[in-house]
């Protein structure tokens, strides 16, 4: 009665087998292997081994027994457990990884990413720690930890972070740790720890499904052993299933089938169940079953189930395996891997993620070291720019000075008038590209105040609107509401305002609208990050032109750079506006393509304080032959001895009794011997050794006080002038500094 199975008093029919002993029988003898026993273990499992001093010692020799029930101590790496270590070291960024299973006296590894090595001392590894715990061990500087420090991973291979999770048997015992390795410190947290429970938990299934084979093919013969591996595979956490052929009728279903599936035994055995399952599902089933036996040999695949708690992911093997009486049927293990795909996806968009941010990240570098380089290229530019300007602001003091006492001189004739207007035109011409380039090199005397710029550029609009083209049309935006105020100079804004809009002029010869707007900015660092962080007011002039290369915006801030036509333009109006900027504390950015116009942005940081109303420009009265004079005593200070000179001969010619001392020193000596008679200073602030504000301040401990007029040809910050000082910018006219000498005089 062949096919016909007695399993405890039970008779099925035939081809309709239930799981029982006479289909393990079947599976056991279609094995040609002798049973192999486990040392220190019976066939239940129970240690017997006699006595040991501690439970501790009976503890680890039952772990260490289980472990190597296994066999899989020094096997040859396979590459599902490779792949959960590649899975491991991605979850947390980390070149290395290890499944490492602890031994009697080593740390073997099953799998290793990144490692040379195949083992280690128990000693000093980190499995053992882990394993000791039971808990997840977290490792930051593994090279000045005493318990790891000779560990050959940290020795030898510069490994210096640890992160590792226990492989615990469904038993509770501890074979080993899943481990992840870096040199440097990558971020961990619980998820990620979650994440490596979870692919350990994978690791400890792996090695359940490669015994559960190796205990079916090795038992053989004895009722007993056959009633041990029915409750083995009764009880397995692997789904167990086998098919006869040819009907391809199910003749053993385990719980975990059951679980997996939601198809009781009952319905499924004796027959093929292709009625239990989707019909994509089954076509897939027997598509493989027909490869087992066609091919005769091991199948692998990951396939869908479909159960009660939806459609799971399987990695199933399938072996051919044939009865002594010739019956030939498959025996199938599924392990679910539903998870370890998801948590394998979720690495994998993170890889992508990470990825992309990266590249993001490169991108935004790139994009700053240009800023940078741009930056330290501008500001180079602006050193020297600001170095020559304050020379030639000197020079330019005593060339226009002394043409202005020329042209007040008596008796000319036209032609040497028309000679003196040339020489002073000519320098005048010159102190305007002298102020740009100060501009430029930051060195410009700024007067900051909290300034409304909608304000300032509403003031501003007809003077603008007057220094563009006819063609154009300056439109200014309507003022937002609850405007911040920002610190700035009005007359450097206002210089702004005209430079881009005559810029914006020159872009549109067929004319356009140009528009002036002003908002606030929460955070700069929002629009523009890497170049100015915190609340900010934001003032924008954009146009209708012909737009900008990306070329041509990489240099259009240096100064003497020019599209223009040759006589058009200095090439300083927007090098002046970056350097106006700068000083400023603000930062400006221009977005421009060919044909799309151009869009200047400007940023100042937000005042403190309420805004204060801008002035109304008043020009400069004329003071001719009626100059205001004096003949109080005046110290003249300065360094350069041709401007130390035109200053005293102009206040001379103005009735002053005038002391002269080519440097700080020299002006503490004749405060000394004419102290009492000495009415005012006027004095250069940049001087070597002492500023002028200095030499003020020294004064002023005998003298309290003593009246001081300054003047400077650059803003610097290593002399700066008090607020209520006067200070006028050089170069300076004979008349201007009558006009200030005597109103500091007579300032109350």
């Amino acid at each position: 009665m062949r096919g016909t199975l007695v399993h405890r008093g039970q008779i099925a029919r035939r081809g309709s087998p239930v799981l029982g002993v006479g289909l393990v029988k079947k599976i056991v003898r279609s094995a040609q292997l002798r049973p192999k026993s486990t040392p220190g273990l019976t066939r239940s499992g129970i240690l017997v081994r006699g006595e040991l001093g501690t439970m501790r010692a009976a503890a680890e020799t039952e772990r260490l027994g289980v472990l190597r029930s296994y066999q899989v101590l020094d096997a040859p790496e396979e590459d599902v457990f490779a792949s959960i270590v590649t899975a491991a070291a991605q979850v947390l960024g980390a070149p290395m990884g290890v499944i490492g299973l602890v031994d009697q006296d080593r740390e073997w590894f099953l799998a290793r990413r990144g490692v040379g090595l195949a083992q280690t001392g128990r000693r000093a590894s980190f499995a053992d720690h882990v394993i000791r715990d039971g808990e997840p061990l977290v490792v930051r500087d593994a090279r000045s930890d005493g318990r790891f420090d000779t560990n050959p991973l940290v020795r030898d291979s510069g490994a210096r972070f640890y992160a590792g999770v226990p492989i615990v048997t469904a038993d509770g015992l501890r074979l080993g740790a899943l481990g992840v390795l870096a040199r440097d410190v990558p971020a961990v947290d619980e998820e990620k720890l979650a994440t490596l429970r979870v692919l350990a938990g994978h690791v400890r299934a792996e090695l359940d499904v490669r015994r559960l084979f190796r205990q079916v093919l090795e038992s053989r013969d004895h009722l007993l052993d056959t009633e041990l591996l029915v409750s083995m595979i009764e009880h397995a956490p692997v789904m167990m299933f086998a098919k006869e052929w040819p009907s391809l009728h199910h003749t053993l279903w385990n719980r975990a089938a059951e679980a997996v599936t939601g198809v009781p035994r009952q319905e499924l055995l004796g027959r093929t169940g292709y009625e239990s399952f989707p019909a994509e599902e089954i076509a897939a089933f027997h598509q493989r079953d027909q490869r087992v036996f066609g091919e005769w040999k091991r199948v692998d695949a990951e396939e869908t189930v479909t159960g009660p708690t939806g459609t799971r992911l399987m990695r199933t093997r399938k072996i051919p395996l044939q009865a002594a009486d010739g019956t030939k049927f498959l025996l199938g293990i599924s392990e679910d891997v539903t998870d370890l795909r998801a948590r394998e996806k979720e690495l994998d968009e993170l890889n992508h993620s990470l990825e992309a941010r990266v590249e993001e990240r490169s991108a935004q570098l790139q994009r700053l070291e240009a800023q940078l380089h741009r930056a330290r290229r501008l500001e180079s530019l602006g050193r020297l720019a600001g170095g020559v300007a304050h020379d030639f602001n000197n020079l330019l003091t005593v060339v226009l000075g002394y043409a202005g006492l020329l042209a007040r001189e008596p008796g000319l004739t036209e032609r040497q008038k028309r000679e003196v207007r040339f020489i002073t035109e000519a320098g005048t011409r010159g102190s305007q590209l002298t102020q740009q380039l100060l501009a430029f090199g930051r060195r410009q005397i700024r007067r900051p105040r909290p300034l409304n710029l909608w304000a300032v550029a509403q003031g501003a609009l007809s003077l603008v609107d007057r220094m563009t083209s006819h063609r154009s049309e300056v439109v200014l935006v309507d003022e937002p509401a609850e405007l911040w105020a920002a610190d700035a100079d009005q007359a450097q804004l206002e210089q702004i305002l005209i430079n881009l809009a005559c810029n914006a002029d020159d872009a549109m010869p067929e004319g356009g609208r140009i528009c002036i707007g002003v908002a606030n900015v929460p955070d700069a660092a929002d629009e523009i990050p890497g170049l100015l962080a915190g609340p900010a007011v934001r003032l924008q002039v954009s146009d209708e032109g012909e737009g900008m290369t990306a070329d041509v915006r990489d240099h259009i801030f240096e100064p003497f750079f020019s599209t223009k036509a040759e006589g058009r333009g200095t090439g300083l109006g927007l090098a002046t506006v970056f350097g106006i900027v700068k000083q400023s504390g603000g930062a400006i950015v221009v977005d421009s393509e060919p044909g799309a116009g151009a869009v200047f942005r400007i940023y100042f940081p937000r005042s403190d304080q309420r805004a204060v109303r801008p002035e109304v420009p008043v020009a400069p009265a004329e003071v001719g032959a009626d100059a205001p004079r004096g003949d109080e005593t005046v110290l003249v200070v300065d360094d350069d001895e041709a401007v130390r000179g035109f200053l005293a001969e102009v206040l001379r010619r103005g009735g002053y009794d005038v002391l002269e001392a080519a440097s700080p020193g020299d002006a503490l000596l004749d405060a000394e011997d004419r102290a009492e008679s000495i009415g005012l200073i006027v004095s250069d602030v940049a001087m070597p050794r002492m500023t002028g504000p200095e030499l003020v301040e020294r004064l002023r401990r005998d003298r309290p006080g003593l009246r001081a007029l300054f003047l400077s040809g650059y803003a610097s910050d290593s002399s700066p002038v008090p607020a209520e000082a006067t200070l006028l910018d050089k170069p300076v006219l004979p008349d201007e500094l009558l006009a200030a000498v005597r109103a500091e005089l007579d300032r109350e």
